[in-house]
């Protein structure tokens, strides 16, 4: 499915308020709608108030196990065409199995440049 930039709409979560700013101009710049979120209960808020708009969730999570990944299992419940974007500083094996088997798209690594953002985004919105 193609979407077009100006009618799809980004959920940013990110508990760092620089990176959340730096993350939010940079994608709003590249022509996104982007919805910033700094922690997962005022993102389900946000799924939950623009619903189906939302198509892609860029989430900062730390997964130690399963538990870790409910705000993405309320958002999918709300939004089942939602796709997602984590970025992590650490994740290790196990946590990557348990982000894909809950229908993570893309997994970045903390440092991530700019590039590897819009090359996710670009492979979503194809």
């Amino acid at each position: 499915m193609t979407l077009e930039k100006t009618s799809a709409m980004i959920l940013v979560i990110e508990t760092d308020p620089l990176m959340r700013d730096m993350l939010h101009h940079f994608l709003v710049d590249q022509g996104y709608q982007v919805i910033p979120a700094p922690n997962e209960r005022e993102a389900i808020e946000k799924v939950r108030q623009y619903g189906e708009a939302i198509r892609v969730v860029i989430s900062d999570v730390e997964v130690r196990d399963r538990g870790d990944v409910w705000a993405f299992q309320i958002i999918k419940e709300t939004s089942p065409s939602v796709q997602f974007i984590v970025t992590s500083t650490f994740l290790n094996p196990h946590a990557r199995e348990i982000l894909k088997q809950e229908g993570v798209q893309h997994i970045l690594q903390k440092p991530y440049t700019p590039d590897e953002i819009l090359s996710a985004l670009r492979e979503l919105f194809q």
